[in-house]
């Protein structure tokens, strides 16, 4: 089964931050990266830089809700 993880950031998050929380809580519920299809957030998010970085850091397509 693929997963969509929605995230959320306050503006200027870092990458760094917003990757570790997405591993985190993949690790939590027991899931691999790989379970990932895509990453969803915010369109008010569409410019936050460490979202875009994210994504394509992963590889993983980013959803605007």
């Amino acid at each position: 089964m693929l997963h969509v993880a929605g995230l959320g950031c306050r503006r200027g998050c870092a990458l760094s931050q917003l990757r570790e929380l997405l591993l985190h809580t993949l690790a939590r519920h027991d899931l691999p990266l790989s379970a990932l299809a895509a990453l969803a957030s915010s369109q008010h998010k569409q410019t936050e830089p460490a979202l875009l970085q994210l994504a394509s850091e992963l590889q993983l397509p980013l959803y605007w809700l």
